[in-house]
């Protein structure tokens, strides 16, 4: 579920507690508020990890151009791979 689409869920659910009785209201909105702050803090989470991994794969691209890469030939390679 999207950020956004799950803006759009609560908002449509905090549009209904009107129909919900006075007494269990705080319980509603409590819930929603928890439900928000975890669906956030799991975003954020997402995102700081996917940069982690970005980074990662910048470095490892980084560390492969210094890389002295030297040619070998076919037999050479099949020889060295364990098929």
């Amino acid at each position: 579920m999207t950020k956004d689409l799950l803006q759009v869920k609560i908002t449509e659910l905090r549009n209904k507690e009107k129909l919900i009785p006075i007494e269990e209201r705080p319980y509603l909105i409590n819930s929603l508020n928890m439900i928000q702050d975890q669906f956030e803090k799991n975003y954020k989470l997402l995102a700081e990890n996917n940069l982690n991994i970005i980074d990662e794969i910048l470095e490892e691209i980084q560390r492969l151009e210094n890389c002295d890469l030297k040619r070998i030939s076919k037999k050479e390679f099949l020889d060295r791979s364990e098929f």
